[in-house]
């Protein structure tokens, strides 16, 4: 089989554009933008969770996780609270957030499903990216999962992809640095986030999640 000049240069392109989406650095949201401790009562709607085990594919990885309200409108904090829809976001605004740590020396894929309303916007032109990794940036939030390392070439490169549905996504993690530990609930270990807008209201659908 012959390939053309053009054909190997536009074969050459693509392949530079796949390599470059492939590892580019996620986007990163810093836990200082969710809020601080001491306004936790509006946006910290579900706080750490027990580390969960997961096993897939060989691979073993701790998650823990925690539910932040993007708006800071946790319903009973609002000034006429429906006591009915407690537990909620009041905008359906809800970050999910997980911390992960594995001794895999392999790379541990991270399957994060029923996600609601998702379109991944990594910042570029909004400015507010909606999935990426979080960072802990200041002492005024203790109460939050993040990377205790605001060095961004200290995170590996992590592929990120969706499903055609939108109602799944995949971050591929190909090592877990040592990062030190945080102060409070910040935690240890690689922290990932993906955001959903749910129709404001009940019942408020938890994403399952998943390692191979």
């Amino acid at each position: 089989m012959k390939f053309s000049q053009k054909n190997l240069i536009l074969s050459f392109v693509f392949a530079v554009v796949l390599s470059t989406s492939a590892f580019a650095k996620l986007p990163v949201r810093r836990a200082s933008q969710n809020g601080e401790d001491i306004n936790a009562i509006h946006w910290n709607l579900l706080s750490v969770s027990q580390p969960q085990v997961l096993s897939g594919a060989g691979k073993k990885a701790s998650i823990t996780r925690q539910i932040v309200c993007l708006n800071q409108d946790v319903e009973n904090t609002q000034f006429a609270p429906d006591i009915t829809l407690s537990g909620t976001c009041h905008s359906g605004f809800y970050v999910h957030i997980f911390q992960i740590k594995s001794t895999s020396l392999q790379p541990v894929t991270v399957t994060i499903g029923q996600l609601v309303n998702f379109q991944p916007d990594d910042g570029s032109v909004s400015g507010t990216p909606n999935y990426g990794v979080l960072t802990c940036d200041s002492d005024a939030n203790t109460l939050e999962l993040c990377i205790n390392d605001t060095n961004p070439d200290d995170v590996p490169d992590i592929t990120f992809t969706e499903a055609k549905n939108k109602t799944n996504v995949s971050f591929v993690i190909p090592s877990f640095p040592d990062f030190p530990a945080g102060t409070g609930n910040q935690g240890q270990g690689m922290t990932i986030f993906v955001v959903v807008e749910q129709a404001p209201g009940i019942p408020v659908l938890i994403p399952k999640i998943g390692i191979r």
